[in-house]
């Protein structure tokens, strides 16, 4: 089959192509699966998407959130990321950087971030909370976090696994690829810098989820992530990351539901927040350092100039 590369392509194209791409898909399923659903259970157009939305009245509620969480794992993330890696090298796998492990060290680094970045996240969801919202905003995210609560809090044993697989699981491995191994990949190319890449994509990492209340916690997590993919150049640390920091949050959802509503995963007063705060900022900073130091990443490798004489 004859295939022209997209990572040769200019990185808008590449940009356009990859939206289009996933919109048309997620649009289309949904489309399909909304009735075919709501049939299942009984229930009109308006009631899904009420359901969608944070009406979780309905006693299937939380079926039908699992439900099209799993679709939105498949069709939002996982098959418009793989078909473009598909279509942007002949080594798709190894475009999307799922092709090797990296040396043991970025694992543990990996799992140095996120003790070091815990009381980070806590400032700067502490931060957050003092940013005034327009109540129509507030409105909205505490309809989106009803939902987002009813998939975290598990009741039972059985609820906390499948917790661990949709929150968890499907979230680190699709979030991953559509952001760091597609959309950060892209933006470095555009700009021509990693870091500025990095930023880029964080800031649509948070935005993406719309809840503006957790903003920052999210921005600074995107950026981690973001590290630890390009100077791995691999995908398999940071989707470690991604999980266990889902699944920390899952299981202490599951222990005190409470913990959902505190803006720091460690209940502190201001002054340890500040204190604490900015003791994880300056461990996450040298840590990333230290990742620096331990890559072997090269641009020109990753990105070259022209494309090869011949075609697949």
């Amino acid at each position: 089959m004859l295939r022209t590369y997209l990572k040769y392509k200019p990185a808008w194209i590449q940009l356009i192509v990859f939206g289009v791409l996933a919109m048309l898909i997620s649009q289309l399923v949904v489309a399909v699966s909304l009735p075919l659903v709501g049939k299942k259970f009984g229930l009109g157009l308006k009631e899904m998407m009420g359901i969608l939305e944070g009406n979780l009245t309905h006693p299937s509620a939380k079926i039908i959130l699992t439900i099209f969480q799993s679709i939105q794992f498949f069709v939002l993330f996982l098959i418009p990321s793989l078909l473009f890696a598909y279509y942007a090298d002949p080594k798709p796998m190894a475009f999307l950087g799922l092709n090797r492990f990296p040396k043991a060290n970025f694992f543990y680094l990996a799992l140095a971030l996120i003790l070091a970045g815990i009381f980070a996240v806590g400032l700067l969801g502490y931060i957050n909370k003092i940013i005034p919202l327009p109540q129509s905003i507030i409105d909205m995210e505490n309809k989106q976090n009803a939902a987002v609560e009813t998939l975290a809090v598990a009741k039972n044993l059985k609820d906390l696994i499948l917790s661990f697989i949709l929150v968890g699981l499907f979230a680190a491995v699709g979030e991953e690829l559509f952001f760091r191994a597609i959309l950060q990949r892209i933006f470095i190319q555009w700009t021509k810098s990693p870091w500025a890449g990095i930023l880029i994509t964080a800031v649509i990492f948070s935005a993406i989820h719309m809840q503006f209340s957790g903003f920052l916690p999210r921005f600074g997590l995107g950026i981690i992530l973001g590290a630890i993919y390009w100077y791995s150049g691999s995908l398999w640390p940071g989707i470690l990351f991604h999980f266990l920091y889902n699944s920390l949050g899952v299981l202490m959802a599951y222990i005190n539901p409470k913990s959902l509503q505190q803006e720091s995963p460690v209940p502190m007063s201001q002054i340890t927040t500040w204190v604490f705060g900015l003791a994880s900022v300056a461990a996450v900073v040298y840590l990333i350092m230290h990742l620096k130091k331990q890559s072997s990443t090269n641009f020109a490798d990753i990105y070259p100039e022209k494309a090869p004489d011949f075609f697949d």
